[in-house]
């Protein structure tokens, strides 16, 4: 499932089950969270694509 689709999910049956804005954030922050191990992705792909421009300066 995409991390939009567990946005969604989890806002709605937030919106559906609970009666506070703290509680709504919570929900949804929690559906959220088994898309949080993707976030090291982003740094690997920063470092493969800097890699050749890091070198430049190397000594």
């Amino acid at each position: 499932m995409t991390p939009s689709g567990h946005l969604m999910m989890s806002w709605l049956c937030g919106a559906s089950t609970v009666s506070t804005k703290r509680e709504r954030i919570l929900i949804t922050l929690a559906g959220l969270s088994p898309d949080t191990d993707g976030i090291g992705l982003l740094a690997d792909g920063h470092n493969e694509i800097l890699s050749p421009v890091a070198s430049c300066f190397r000594p």
